[in-house]
């Protein structure tokens, strides 16, 4: 058995650093804070400019992107903390592991693809495996990964939706925040999709890249949150004594079994 301590005020300085870290990161993403973007790299290299890059979430491989995969990471392994957490008065707890589970394996896979930037590969290897076949070829360039992926992206946003509507259908902040967090991302890719000439719409690629990427920062903070916060509640409620109401300033332990 694994029991991990966890008190309010903890959870409330993991909040707090992560939406100051969220806005430090936003505010270096702003059109008046970013680099000119020429054919995907910074024009100057001077240390100031340096340092722009490095905390401009519009480019790769970067201090920017790593942030991005860690805040991702977290949010993985809190769901698989909220995994292993098995409800006392849950009728369906393989439902309510599995799909916690699941919803881990999303976070975590786009934690690795962050870093690896996999997404960006898949155009010019599926143009190499359809050469000579007479398949059409996928254009290659900023978002061009949406066509491929598209269908798999539907189902993991309609899974999520309905995961989060079983699980958090007695939480309703909770729910608001995880909804939240799902429309942040779909407006990520909606601005992505933009980029790749999929929308016709007039918008300069810095602020493109600003709208995308803050959505998806934002997102995930708010899928942290909510997922930190259905665990610590959930916990609490099982640790009360009956009919006394979780109290919010005591520790809470999380149990593994």
């Amino acid at each position: 058995m694994i029991r991990i301590q966890l008190g309010r005020k903890q959870i409330r300085t993991l909040y707090t650093v992560v939406i100051v870290l969220d806005l430090l990161f936003l505010f270096m993403n702003t059109p008046f804070m970013s680099l000119p973007v020429v054919e995907g790299q910074p024009m100057r290299l001077t240390s100031i400019d340096f340092l722009k890059h490095q905390f401009d979430l519009k480019y790769e491989q970067n201090v920017a992107t790593w942030y991005s995969s860690v805040l991702l990471l977290c949010a993985g392994t809190v769901a698989l903390l909220n995994c292993w957490f098995a409800p006392v008065s849950s009728k369906f707890k393989r439902v309510h592991r599995v799909g916690w589970l699941l919803m881990a394996f999303v976070l975590i896979a786009l934690s690795m693809d962050e870093t690896a930037t996999i997404h960006e590969m898949l155009a010019p290897l599926f143009n190499a495996m359809n050469e000579g076949s007479g398949r059409t070829s996928y254009k290659v360039g900023a978002g061009d990964w949406i066509p491929i992926l598209l269908p798999l992206v539907i189902v993991v946003a309609a899974g999520m939706a309905v995961l989060f509507s079983y699980l958090f259908r007695s939480y309703r902040k909770i729910l608001l925040l995880a909804f939240g967090g799902l429309l942040c991302w779909i407006g990520a890719i909606f601005a992505e999709s933009i980029e790749a000439g999929l929308w016709r719409l007039s918008m300069s690629r810095v602020t493109e890249g600003f709208i995308e990427e803050s959505c998806e920062i934002i997102g995930t903070t708010c899928l942290l949150i909510a997922f930190t916060e259905f665990l610590w509640q959930r916990q609490s409620a099982s640790e009360a004594a009956p009919g006394q109401k979780p109290n919010g300033g005591v520790g809470s332990g999380i149990k593994a079994v």
